[in-house]
This record gives C-alpha cells, structure tokens and sequence, in this order.
C-alpha cells in the first residue's frame, strides 16, 4: 500500500492521482472516512477482483461489491462467494445473485449455516418461480425446524403462488414470534 493523506475542504472534491495515475488505487482503503467515493474509472472486471483481494478489511470489500459485483462474469460471482470468509460479505453476495445462479441459490439453502441457507431461501424466493424453487420453498416450509427459514420460504410461497389455502394454514400455524401469521 502506498499511503496518501489528501486534504478535503469542501463537499465537493476532485485530485489528480499523480504518479498514480493509471494505476489501481483505492480511496480511504481503511474506510475510515463516512464520505461518499466515486471512482470514475474503466477498471476490467479482474482488476476491481484485484482490489477486492487486497481490500485491508469487510467494509472496504463492501464499498467494492456496491460498485463492481453485478459486472463480472457469473461464474466469478459464485468463486467469489464461496471463497468469501466473511459471513457478513457473503450473505450479501447471495442475495446479488441472478436467476443464472439458480441452481447454486439452492444448493446454499442445505447449506449447514443456517445464516447462509436463510440469505439463500430469501434470495431463491426473489428468483424466477420453477418447479425446482417451488418444491425447495415447500420442502423448507413443511420440514424445516428452523423458523426463520420456514417464514423465509412461506413469504416466497405466498409471493410466487398467491396460495390462499396456504395463507390460512400459515395464519394457524404457531411460531416462534408468531411470523407465520
């Protein structure tokens, strides 16, 4: 890292990078500074992977997924996603993901962290309805002992069938926080 400290006086600021121009740079990489960055840029979309491996901690790679996570190839998004250490982090990558992760999306709702099988039955219910999401939205609601997923899977259910025999089973059935009903 080459670290720079930069004067900032007004709300509105622009520099010239200098010796780094056309380099790859990230701005505050420690995120210490609550101040909207813009990178005008036409980064390739290994160069921004580049910066997210080298970001110093979670919020920086946060900053980086707002700006490049839906441009890089598909296959890239799930490498990304499995190898992402942080629970926080990953969870946001799943629910980025497109109806051409699909079928990841449901393989990560057997996922053994119920945090991330949760952040998957969300995602897959916000997906395109298939007979695959259905039948896993379903086999979550009816044998999953968990509550947070069952209500996760019901309100995909609910939004992709407008099944009224399911919500009056719902509005019967006892919970945890009463989510159900």
């Amino acid at each position: 890292w080459d670290k720079r400290k930069v004067h900032i006086e007004t709300g509105d600021n622009r520099f010239t990078l200098g010796d780094l121009a056309g380099s790859l740079f990230l701005l505050d990489p420690e995120v210490r500074q609550m101040v909207p960055i813009e990178y005008k840029t036409n980064w390739k979309p290994a160069e921004w992977l580049s910066l997210y491996r080298h970001a110093p901690n979670a919020a920086q790679k946060q900053l980086l997924l707002d700006k490049f996570f839906g441009a890089i190839p598909a296959d890239q998004r799930i490498a990304l996603c499995k190898r992402e250490p942080t629970l926080a982090i990953r969870t946001q990558m799943i629910a980025r993901l497109g109806a051409e992760h699909q079928d990841y999306v449901l393989a990560l709702t057997r996922d053994s962290d119920k945090r991330i099988a949760h952040a998957a039955v969300e995602r897959l219910a916000q997906l395109p309805k298939t007979d695959a999401s259905l039948a896993r939205l379903r086999e979550v609601w009816q044998g999953e002992t968990n509550d947070r997923l069952r209500d996760a899977a019901l309100g995909g259910l609910i939004a992709m069938t407008n099944d009224e025999a399911l919500v009056k089973v719902a509005w019967t059935t006892d919970s945890y926080d009463e989510s159900f009903r």
